[in-house]
Formats: C-alpha cells, sequence, structure tokens
C-alpha cells in the first residue's frame, strides 16, 4: 500500500514490475533514470518520452546534460509552467505539451500558450476520441475545424501537432487525422499506425 515516494530506491529495485504482466516478464525492475540515459549515449536514433509526474527538475537537466542526450529528450507534461523551465534549464531538448479534455476546455488551454507565443513547446499533442453521438455529423470528439485550425496554427511556429486517437486501430481513422492536419501520433498500436501513414502517403493524389 506504499507509493514509490515512500521507499528507498534500494528497496524499490528489489520489486519484480513485471510479473504481473506474465511470466515472461518476470524479473523485471525497475531502472534508474541515468542508466537509460547511459544506453542512448552515442545512439542518436534512441528517444526517449519523459512523461513527467514529480520531479527535480534541476536534477534531472543535470543528468540529462551529463550524460550528453539532450538532444534526444522530449519533455512531455500538460503542465505549461514546468515546460518552460525545463526548456530554460536543457535549451537543446525538445517538448512535448499534451491536453487533453473537450473542444470548450482546449480552446482555453490554447489561449494560454498562444498568449506567450507558444515559448518552449516543440510539440503539442490533443487527445481524440471517436464521437459516440449518432446524431453527430462530427466523426470526432473535436471537431474537424477545430482540428484544422490548430494544426495550421502549429504548423506557423513550426510545432509539431502531435494527436493521440484514444482506443483507435483502424487504418481509415489515421488518414482523417492526416486530412485535417496531425503531423505525428501517439499510440498503443505502432504497427497498425506506421502502416497507415505509409500507405497514406503512397496513395494516388
Amino acid at each position: 500500500k506504499k507509493g514509490v515516494k515512500d521507499i528507498t530506491f534500494a528497496e524499490l529495485s528489489q520489486l519484480d514490475v513485471g510479473g504481473w504482466k506474465g511470466e515472461k516478464f518476470e524479473g523485471r525492475h525497475v531502472s534508474r533514470i541515468a542508466d537509460v540515459f547511459k544506453l542512448m549515449r552515442g545512439q542518436p536514433e534512441r528517444r526517449l518520452y519523459l512523461d513527467i509526474k514529480n520531479v527535480d527538475l534541476p536534477q534531472l537537466a543535470a543528468e540529462i546534460r551529463e550524460n550528453g542526450v539532450a538532444q534526444q529528450v522530449v519533455f512531455a507534461t500538460t503542465k505549461y509552467d514546468q515546460l518552460r523551465e525545463f526548456k530554460r534549464l536543457v535549451p537543446e531538448a525538445q517538448t512535448l505539451n499534451w491536453m487533453g479534455g473537450t473542444e470548450a476546455e482546449l480552446v482555453k488551454r490554447l489561449a494560454e500558450v498562444r498568449a506567450a507565443n507558444f515559448a518552449g513547446i516543440t510539440q503539442l499533442q490533443l487527445h481524440v476520441r471517436r464521437n459516440t453521438n449518432s446524431a453527430s455529423a462530427e466523426p470526432f470528439n473535436l471537431s474537424r475545424q477545430f482540428l484544422r485550425e490548430t494544426g495550421a496554427e502549429l504548423r506557423q511556429h513550426g510545432i509539431t501537432f502531435q494527436i493521440l486517437p484514444w482506443d483507435v486501430n483502424q487504418p481509415e481513422i489515421y488518414w482523417q487525422l492526416l486530412d485535417l492536419g496531425a503531423t505525428a501520433f501517439a499510440t498503443d498500436h505502432p504497427d497498425v499506425v506506421v502502416k497507415a501513414v505509409r500507405d497514406y502517403y503512397a496513395k494516388p493524389e
């Protein structure tokens, strides 16, 4: 019933964190982030999204710089002020500001970052779900106009427009989102997405 914050790393490192997933994952243990950074050294193709929950930013920044992996790290958070502080500490790193919620809520959150001229953001992610309202002509919970306009604005600022489609593994959904201006995806189905994107760009005009 304890959380990670309640025990030492020595205690944490003794725990099997894979067995619950199945026999082939038994014996897996938590790694220190510094050990992960060491495995990335000199391997520029190794990239790491850091989806931050609770962290000492100066300590994290120091470990990133010490291991020379700043250009391989993407700092991900919902908290814009935290993102800007990290970008100040590690200017070479990329950042991802991810946003979920209703269209009305997203309009307000985008207004906040727009007021700061999107400072510090290199990628912005929106969460999209299929629309379950059969009476609506919109395929997603966010309107096509909103997605199209958001993508266009982000491109003007040189920001990658990433979409996380929840519970989706149909190629045609990714094609629709590409038509609406998505330039990247977060997914639990990388095999489906890679094929869908390749097929999309291979299709005749």
